[in-house]
């Protein structure tokens, strides 16, 4: 059997690189094809709903690697109360979804075109399984069954005809874009990551190819995902939290519901941030003051559609800076915060932007 790796692999955003450069008839599909796919994006956004269907249906791959409280939320089935989804988000989903199929189109066409290594092809999931989605099965410590989790990938990569390998396409901030290109690639401590593993475990394959393009720039970029063999252990860890009706943490929410701890699935707690002091007297501050943005919860929180249960009137949300200067939502837990935030005026009043949750600093 043929061993792939990174040197092996091809160079997905040369090939999207060369294809987008050189306009020419589509070898496998119609134009009105290919413009019917690159349109679902905005269909989809005009028409569908989102929703919260409750049960095990709650779990995709793609929140995979969301707090724990945040998928029991989805799994019980409470109704969303937090962020929304308003215009400007659709707006940036749509667009984000549709310049992902702009890539993927011209990935797969331009793999058809031999603008990549030979016997490379790119082709969709229901091409090559039959199905429009993989299921994963995970065991959870303490369940008699193991727990089902469906996702979608992009597309499979195939050589000699044979499947090596799934494809993701993204579109992030500059922010997540620089990191993602500082890190060469994902690691546990990004969503992402959980999604991509549970999509190469479910379809069996060693390795998944990810475009990555900068929604600020319009730069993209591809690396390559390894398949982790600790994944399914470290799932399991993290869906116990989120099922085992014993495993409470961080006290009851709002509601009185005992709910689990506020945690990443890479295990990280999602705590408000500490009163920090300044060592010496700068432009900000004298020594020994508290700096500002005491209290400020993670920017996951701030995303989240359950903040409200989950935090209740332990916090404040007040319009702040995001990481571009940007009018933002942001919360904060009072009893966290020092002194001098708690009495700060609210921002709301000194600015007239319309306040929102922004884009994801992804």
């Amino acid at each position: 059997m043929e061993k792939y790796s990174k040197m092996t692999l091809p160079d997905l955003a040369a090939v999207v690189r060369q294809r987008l450069e050189a306009p020419m008839p589509f070898l496998n599909e119609t134009e009105a094809e290919v413009a019917r796919r690159l349109g679902m994006p905005i269909v989809r956004q005009l028409t569908r709903q989102d929703s919260a269907p409750g049960g095990y249906k709650a779990l995709r791959m793609s929140n995979l690697g969301s707090c724990a409280r945040s998928l029991a939320y989805r799994v019980l089935g409470v109704p969303e109360d937090g962020r929304r989804h308003d215009g400007r988000t659709k707006a940036t989903f749509a667009m984000g979804d549709t310049a992902e199929s702009l890539l993927l189109s011209a990935l797969t066409d331009g793999m058809a075109a031999g603008l990549g290594p030979d016997g490379w092809q790119v082709g969709g999931l229901r091409q090559d399984t039959g199905q429009q989605r993989v299921t994963l099965h995970v065991p959870v410590r303490g369940l008699r069954y193991r727990v089902p989790v469906d996702g979608h990938p992009d597309g499979v990569l195939k050589h000699a005809g044979k499947r090596v390998a799934l494809i993701e396409i993204k579109s992030t901030s500059s922010y997540g874009y620089s990191k993602a290109e500082e890190s060469q690639g994902w690691g546990p401590e990004e969503s992402y990551w959980w999604q991509a593993q549970g999509y190469m475990h479910a379809a069996e394959v060693d390795w998944m190819g990810v475009l990555l393009l900068c929604k600020d720039s319009g730069a993209f970029t591809s690396f390559w995902v390894p398949r982790s063999a600790k994944y399914l252990s470290m799932l399991g860890d993290h869906l116990w939290r989120v099922l085992d009706e014993d495993h409470t943490g961080d006290g009851p929410d709002r509601d009185g519901r005992a709910m689990p701890a506020r945690v990443l699935a890479d295990g990280t707690r999602l705590e408000p941030k500490a009163v920090e002091l300044y060592k010496r007297k700068g432009k900000w501050g004298e020594a020994g003051t508290p700096k500002r943005g005491s209290g400020a919860l993670p920017w996951q929180c701030c995303y989240c559609s359950h903040w409200r249960p989950c935090w209740g009137d332990t916090v404040v949300s007040r319009v702040g800076e995001d990481w571009r200067g940007r009018p933002s939502m942001k919360l904060y837990h009072v009893a966290s915060m020092s002194d001098a935030d708690r009495a700060a005026p609210e921002p709301e009043t000194a600015t007239t932007a319309t306040p929102d949750t922004g884009d994801l600093p992804l």
